[in-house]
């Protein structure tokens, strides 16, 4: 018994951690990330591995932080060029458009994305349709809600 509590120790110190490793990757970004500029040019959500973090942010600063301390926490072990080169950031801020392939039908999405120009001569036969409700981020996207 006396040489199964030692053993015990170390399984029960190992398993009952958060995950991080102050070491890894994610951390040491999360931690180069902590001393952002205190400006805000709207929020912005990152996202690395299905993993999205929302903040407002000074350019994307704050939202990686964020995204980097959540991967560390949960004990994500890729490398800093793993991480910064699949890491994703666009704007939150949902805008209603209304698309030139479409262009009577409302679409709420980022204004980071890109529209297509290749439909002209489209016009509207039945009048625009309004925003079938409120554009907002939602999840991982921008989205209608009522």
């Amino acid at each position: 018994m006396r040489t199964l509590a030692p053993l015990l120790f170390v399984l029960f110190a190992a398993c009952s951690g958060d995950g991080s490793n102050p070491d890894s990757a994610a951390c040491e970004l999360a931690d180069t990330y902590s001393s952002c500029d205190d400006c805000y040019d709207g929020e912005v959500a990152c996202s690395y591995d299905g993993v999205t973090e929302v903040r407002g942010s000074c350019a994307d600063c704050q939202a990686k932080g964020q995204l980097y301390q959540r991967l560390c926490d949960e004990g994500v072990d890729a490398t800093a060029d793993e991480l910064e080169a699949d890491t994703v950031c666009v704007s939150a801020d949902c805008v209603v458009l209304y698309p030139s392939c479409q262009p009577c039908m409302p679409v709420c999405q980022s204004p980071d994305v890109l529209q297509s120009t290749t439909c002209p001569g489209l016009t509207c036969t039945s009048g625009i349709e309004d925003p079938p409700g409120e554009c907002v981020w939602e999840g991982s996207g921008c989205a209608f809600v009522e």
